[in-house]
């Protein structure tokens, strides 16, 4: 009884506060928008006071409605002027299609391999298509990529060191554009002191000419290739390549320093980014041929057999021949060999035994 108390009360609560949201909504009507609606059976005009007039809508009527109206604790849906109907007796018409767009993001990437570090550029291009999609089937339709591009970007200067370019030109980006790396990097300017100083002699008017042939450190970028490393694969088919890994160059800052006269000093190397070897796999599947060699039969006479009767002394077994061709691939180069293995089975002859032993 007490659980029943409580279900009563509650339902109690829930019917006051949906009568009191009734009442509310007499006041005013709940959205303005414009939308079809599609008569299910017979719909009676009423008034904006809930008053049913003798004009109706008939089965399958479509009417144009601007939002719903509470009216004396019911529904309405408001058509123009003073005419609504009950919501019950219309329903809302969905669209058959609905509208999207899809986009893509493209990249470039430029990054400037300066001697201090790695400065890193991304251009983002965006282009767009709109989508229609059939709610009745879910088939979708597709319109025309849109265009865009890349803006042209001056590469930053670094004092002292001559970059591998000066601008990266604009480019249109369309659907089919894909995302792009530009590496650039930077070389030292060298430079030569040749200052010559003048020592004059108080007995003669001899000049002698000393020169500075000191260097200034030299730090410059070097791009370090990849290497294309070839696997065999003997599941794929003779003949055939897939790439496994792509390949990727390194980046390595070479700092050369000086002595006094002019000869090199020292050498360092500090890799900035570390190269990635490119994988292709070639396909090395064994193709294998495979022939019968039939065995003969050889019939002889018994003459303990019966005449007429035959009787198999030995079953024959065909023989076979198997020919396969086997491949190999040189890592360094990608080419191919192949070679061939045989196998032969010899076939057994089947002698049959054919009585000739007469008849008492």
């Amino acid at each position: 009884m007490k659980v029943a108390k409580i279900f009563i009360g509650v339902s109690a609560s829930v019917a006051l506060i949906t009568a009191g949201m009734q009442i509310a909504g007499t006041a005013q009507v709940q959205a303005a928008a414009k939308y079809q609606v599609r008569v299910s059976k017979k719909a009676y005009i009423f008034t904006s006071k809930g008053k049913k007039t003798k004009k109706f809508y008939k089965k399958n009527a479509s009417l144009q409605v601007y939002g719903t109206k509470w009216i004396k604790g019911k529904l309405y849906y408001k058509i123009s002027g003073d005419k609504y109907v009950l919501t019950s007796y219309a329903k809302k018409v969905a669209s058959r299609y609905t509208y999207s767009s899809q986009t893509k993001r493209i990249t470039r990437t430029i990054k400037m391999y300066q001697p201090k570090g790695v400065k890193t550029v991304v251009q983002n291009a965006y282009v767009s298509r709109k989508v229609k999609t059939d709610t009745k089937n879910n088939k979708k339709s597709y319109g025309k990529w849109s265009t865009s591009s890349w803006a042209q970007y001056t590469v930053a200067t670094v004092d002292g060191y001559t970059a591998s370019q000066v601008t990266v030109k604009a480019a249109k980006v369309t659907s089919k554009t894909k995302n792009k790396m530009v590496k650039i990097s930077y070389k030292a300017v060298e430079t030569k002191n040749t200052d010559e100083s003048k020592t004059t002699n108080s007995s003669s008017t001899s000049t002698n000419t000393v020169k500075n042939t000191s260097k200034a450190d030299s730090i410059k970028t070097e791009i370090v290739p990849f290497k294309t490393i070839y696997k065999a694969d003997p599941t794929m088919e003779s003949g055939t390549r897939k790439l496994i890994t792509l390949g990727q160059n390194g980046i390595d800052i070479v700092t050369t320093t000086y002595a006094p006269d002019g000869k090199t000093y020292g050498l360092s190397v500090n890799p900035i980014e570390e190269k990635i070897d490119q994988v292709v796999a070639i396909g090395t599947k064994p193709i294998t041929q495979y022939t019968v060699k039939p065995y003969n039969t050889i019939r002889k006479n018994d003459p303990t057999l019966p005449k007429g009767t035959t009787r198999v002394e030995k079953k024959g077994v065909d023989g076979w021949t198997t020919s396969t061709q086997t491949f190999s691939v040189n890592s360094e180069t990608g080419e191919v060999k192949s070679g061939y293995t045989v196998e032969v089975q010899n076939p057994v002859d089947e002698v049959i035994l054919v009585g000739t032993k007469g008849v008492n």
